[in-house]
């Protein structure tokens, strides 16, 4: 039997697939959870689970198709998956794609112009229509007669026979295209000669290739019309012109531009350092900041760029619900750090009443479900306490720090998500005390570099490398030497 796992999203005991991911599940409402069949995280697969295995629900997870009668497993919609009418293949069943509750068993109806299936047993009504659109065979013969080598035989008035009327073959096919005239009784052998010039006849070899339609209809070597193309009724978007390349370039470059600028209003071009570069686990990193080396990994700075813009309306936003200068808010709240190193920072929010720091964090999907799982990183962590020591040391009192994951890529706030930690001074001052202990080794080796025996460049190679590598400015992975930047760890 499978092992069972802890769902993040319900926190039930799941079922792992042969695959290692989630099997469909519901949630402790009945819905169908939002982690069916996603991917287990590492750090699940190696604790699992005890308790009752979840029981696939009928009506939720799957249901008997009405058309098939084969148990159907459901979209989180409610929809029947694409399946085959029996277990082992067979036709395509039609009720694929249709929602369970709506579904009806599926017969088929004869359209206008259409000729029952009794008129010709042997070929499909689909076939038979198109043998007759085609000229191969006659609509008559679904009536009273069938043709076979160009000779009717009659049939009772009830449609059935003694013989059963087959389907033509190809010489037959041929014969009702191109007949043959008979050979009169009295002389079997020739024909009396007549002066009328006679019709010249198709030449044919020994394969008909069907009626003359067009080829998109007919394939060769078959009596047989086939489906043509079919219309297209969603226009997909059209490519992007020259100009309008040209205009998506300009903006592209006036954005690059705006967010490079040197200003005291831009984040991302501040020389100091401050409380979210204090917390990374890279000695190296904060090395290089504390020199001015020049960055070699710049960012695009999108993803910034709708931070700093959320983070302007979120600061709105509790500026609204002060009311009439409550005060329990205090928004962008600047403060000042016992570092010189680390001189000020500027925290999201504060809140009086609750007595609690928090941060705001715009995060994607990937980064808000690592924040879900796993928790804050030590960069997080660290940052959070530093703004809530700048608080302290402004007079505020300051209990909890809560780090709150805005979901960026989300339609609503469903997925929010707030982590909350008790403050610990102890933490903060201990990340300031490690910056200004690096900043230190920093100011050795610049005076040795000053007397010609190091480089900015070499004196970075004496510190240690962290795994905080992704969003790093320094980071030049080909360059192993660390001639302009870091390689990583």
């Amino acid at each position: 039997m499978a092992d069972k796992y802890l769902c993040f999203t319900c926190e039930k005991p799941v079922t792992a697939t042969k695959n290692s991911r989630y099997r469909s599940h519901t949630d402790g409402k009945g819905n169908p959870c939002p982690t069916s069949s996603e991917p287990i995280p590492e750090h699940v697969l190696g604790n699992p689970a005890d308790g009752p295995s979840e029981v696939p629900q009928e009506g939720l997870e799957f249901a008997v198709c009405p058309q098939c009668e084969r148990k159907v497993k459901l979209t989180a919609l409610g929809y029947y998956l694409p399946h085959d009418t029996t277990l082992r293949g067979g036709e395509r069943c039609p009720l694929g794609g249709v929602r369970h509750k709506h579904a009806r068993t599926v017969e088929d109806k004869l359209l206008p112009g259409d000729v029952p299936a009794s008129a010709h047993p042997k070929l499909r009504d689909s076939e038979q229509v198109m043998l007759e659109q085609a000229g191969v065979i006659s609509p008559a013969l679904t009536s009273t007669s069938v043709a076979v080598a160009g000779t009717p035989k009659e049939l009772p008035p009830g449609g059935g026979g003694p013989t059963e009327p087959s389907s033509p073959t190809p010489a037959e096919v041929n014969l009702k295209r191109d007949p043959m005239p008979e050979p009169s009784p009295e002389s079997p052998s020739t024909a009396p000669p007549s002066n009328e010039p006679e019709p010249e006849q198709p030449k044919t070899g020994p394969f008909s290739l069907g009626t003359s339609f067009s080829p998109s209809f007919l394939q060769p070597f078959s009596p047989f019309q086939q489906p043509g193309e079919i219309p297209v009724k969603l226009k997909l978007a059209d490519a992007m012109s020259d100009r309008g390349k040209e205009i998506a370039a300009r903006l592209r470059e006036t954005f690059y531009a705006y967010t490079n600028r040197n200003s005291s209003d831009n984040r991302s071009a501040q020389i100091r350092m401050g409380p979210s570069e204090a917390g990374s686990p890279c000695d190296r990193q904060i090395a290089m900041k504390l020199m001015n080396i020049t960055p070699v990994n710049p960012q695009e700075g999108w993803a910034p760029f709708i931070g700093t813009a959320v983070h302007a309306e979120l600061a709105k936003m509790f500026e609204w619900a002060n009311g009439s200068n409550s005060g329990r808010y205090v928004t962008e709240m600047r403060v000042k750090l016992p570092s010189e190193h680390v001189p000020y920072g500027t925290l999201d929010l504060l809140d009086r009443v609750l007595y609690m720091v928090d941060d705001h964090k715009l995060l994607g999907r990937w980064s808000l479900d690592k924040l879900i799982q796993e928790g804050p990183s030590e960069t997080y962590l660290v940052q959070g306490q530093i703004y809530g020591l700048g608080a302290v040391l402004a007079g505020e009192k300051v209990k909890e720090i809560a780090i709150i994951g805005w979901p960026r890529q989300e339609s609503s706030l469903d997925k929010l998500y707030v982590h909350v930690m008790p403050f610990d001074r102890k933490i903060a001052e201990a990340a300031i005390r490690r910056v200004d202990g690096i900043a230190a080794k920093v100011k050795d080796h610049l005076a040795d570099a000053q007397n010609g025996l190091y480089t900015p460049m070499d004196a970075a190679r004496e510190f240690p490398a962290g795994d905080d590598c992704k969003w790093c400015p320094f980071h030049l992975k080909g360059d192993k030497n660390m001639e302009r930047g870091c390689p990583g760890k």
